[in-house]
């Protein structure tokens, strides 16, 4: 009798620290796993930041060039000699370069569309390079 009942005696105390050592251990894991989800959290909302910077810059970006794509279009014409049915010029552009293509009846008026994009491009203080790819067709 003595002995079962030294023998339960450990058995309780086993379990007492044991379980004690099992809830610290589950409390010290909780709080890793705790600090690694709140890792990975930071991580995401920094990256759903880039993407949403990225956007805006994108977004921008295509704003800026339809609007320059514009503004070009209109000072070209407005030239009378360039607005005549016999030319045909296209302006494109991208945040890298605005692009005049189609065709003109002489190179003076490439030429003309050419100084007219540059300076449009002048005056919006643009970065984007000039690429005249119009034709010279009679």
């Amino acid at each position: 009798m003595t002995f079962t009942r030294t023998f339960l005696s450990v058995i309780v105390l086993t379990c007492i620290f044991g379980c004690s050592n099992t809830t610290e251990g589950a409390k010290k894991d909780m709080e890793i796993d705790s600090e690694k989800v709140s890792t990975k959290l930071k991580e995401g909302m920094d990256s759903a930041s880039n993407v949403a910077a990225n956007a805006g810059n994108t977004a921008k970006d295509i704003g800026s060039a339809a609007s320059l794509t514009l503004r070009i279009k209109n000072a070209i014409n407005a030239d009378a000699e360039l607005n005549d049915s016999k030319n045909v010029i296209d302006v494109d552009s991208t945040k890298d370069v605005v692009t005049l293509s189609g065709h003109v009846t002489i190179q003076s008026l490439k030429d003309k569309a050419d100084d007219i994009a540059k300076e449009e491009l002048k005056k919006a203080k643009a970065t984007q390079k000039l690429k005249n790819d119009l034709t010279v067709e009679q």
